[in-house]
């Protein structure tokens, strides 16, 4: 954006901020925290696209980073992935990045056989 419509955006009563969207804005803070922990390994992650960015573009940057695509969500707003760890700096970086998480574990809890009785 030029300097006259960052002007016009910061004049918007419901803009808090206007500035650049750093790389490390885009990554989970359990990603971090789990890449500081563990050394290079292939880990499965979710990428939220913004809204009407180009996904095939951004599919075979994925793929040139060495990522394995799993599966995108209907819409394109998500890409769920594999990729190696060590690449994951180079995958915030790409434009049309919005956010990069963990893919959730969900786990099923043991039914509770006093509650089940009732």
């Amino acid at each position: 954006m030029d300097h006259q419509t960052r002007k016009a955006v910061q004049a918007i009563d419901s803009v808090r901020w206007v500035g650049i969207y750093q790389p490390g804005y885009r990554i989970a803070p359990d990603l971090m925290k789990k890449l500081s922990e563990k050394g290079e390994q292939s880990i499965e992650l979710i990428v939220s696209v913004f809204k009407g960015e180009d996904v095939s573009g951004l599919k075979s940057k994925i793929k040139s980073l060495g990522g394995n695509i799993i599966e995108i969500s209907r819409r394109g707003e998500k890409i769920r992935l594999a990729i190696s760890s060590d690449r994951i700096g180079n995958l915030v970086r790409l434009s049309g990045v919005r956010y990069v998480e963990t893919v959730p574990e969900f786990k099923l809890s043991p039914i509770n056989k006093k509650r089940r009785a009732e």
